[in-house]
């Protein structure tokens, strides 16, 4: 189609924090090329595009990279994380063939720590970009000891990320590299206001929201009825049951809502949850204070842990406490937790260097 923009994406299925600052990316370069079409390779769900991306797309669901294989919310398994490596690394020629075909009418390949997709984007001539806080060769690294096998699936990562067009990190970064552009925390935008949310779940504009955002099926959390004591706060569980229902204080939602989850965080007083790289840009972006739960044994838990502790209004609790309820004693001191201006979304500057 004349005038039309085609950008092919290689977004990792790691959970859902590359496909939403992906979409962010694509939003905002949407705004500054208004004919952009993407077509994405990921396993990230169908659903979660629909909801994010203001653009039209395909989707083709894709095996991407190996990421962590993982048994819990919190907890992975190293050998089956080789295992996964093993079985994508050397990216068979075939396969590369199939794709550099499939993206020849694109401008440009968006990598998010995919090395699939640079590997595809070099096959076929297009210049290409990789976004990243951290990339997979970092976090295997920690393994070596525990797994020297790792070492050639870590050396091919390296050599493939190195073939980037362009290669942009994004704050919290993991391993800075002097000289490459550097940006600000990357979220998709909020839609809704704060007392639009609010009047949309049957909250009062002045009631105490406590957003919690962890992971797993919220029906199986012990401290529920601890929660239902502190009748002035109403709680909200983002993700893990089937539909939307309201128990006294405690609100559950689905994770396919009509309710947009940076829209939920801005219309927070708190956010309880994991801390990930998508969380932690949404509160970036909506200066919600966080009390946090980082995943331990995760080589960018470290990382992150820093950043929360300097640049945000922001508390960490330990997973044990989660699970057990002993955080909710602290409610009241993280209910007063400040509040900080809204800050700087890295996506714009990631859509400029792009389109430049």
């Amino acid at each position: 189609m004349a005038g039309e923009y085609r950008i092919a994406c290689f977004i990792s299925s790691h959970g859902f924090g590359h496909a939403a600052r992906t979409c962010a990316i694509l939003n905002e370069t949407a705004r500054i090329e208004p004919g952009l079409f993407a077509r994405l390779y990921t396993r990230v769900p169908l659903w979660f595009f629909e909801e994010s991306l203001n653009i039209p797309f395909e989707w083709v669901e894709t095996r991407i990279d190996g990421g962590l294989a993982q048994t819990s919310v919190f907890q992975h398994d190293v050998g089956a994380t080789l295992r996964e490596l093993e079985a994508l690394f050397p990216i068979d020629d075939k396969l590369l063939d199939a794709y550099s075909e499939k993206v020849r009418d694109c401008r440009v390949v968006l990598s998010d720590v995919s090395a699939l997709g640079l590997a595809v984007a070099e096959r076929s001539g297009l210049k290409s970009v990789l976004f990243e806080n951290f990339c997979w060769d970092w976090v295997y690294e920690a393994f070596l000891k525990e797994e020297p096998r790792f070492e050639e699936p870590i050396r091919e990562l390296r050599e493939t990320y190195g073939s980037s067009s362009l290669h942009i990190q994004s704050v919290p970064v993991c391993r800075r590299v002097d000289g490459l552009p550097l940006v600000a925390p990357v979220s998709r935008e909020s839609r809704r206001s704060r007392l639009e949310v609010r009047e949309a779940l049957g909250i009062g504009a002045e009631s105490k929201l406590v957003l919690i955002s962890r992971g797993g099926n919220p029906d199986g959390f012990s401290f529920l009825e601890k929660l239902k004591k502190h009748r002035d706060t109403i709680f909200l569980f983002a993700g893990g049951v089937p539909q939307m229902r309201r128990e006294d204080n405690l609100l559950f939602l689905p994770f396919q809502t009509e309710f947009f989850h940076p829209d939920l965080v801005r219309s927070a007083d708190l956010i309880v949850g994991k801390a990930g790289y998508s969380m932690i840009a949404e509160v970036w972006a909506s200066g919600t204070p966080f009390s946090y739960i980082l995943r331990e044994g995760f080589r960018e838990s470290s990382v992150l842990d820093l950043f929360l502790k300097e640049e945000m209004a922001a508390y960490r609790i330990e997973d044990s406490e989660f699970v057990d309820g002993s955080w909710i004693c602290q409610l009241d001191a993280l209910l007063e937790l400040t509040r900080l201006e809204p800050r700087t979304n890295g996506a714009t500057m990631a859509a400029e260097l792009i389109l430049s």
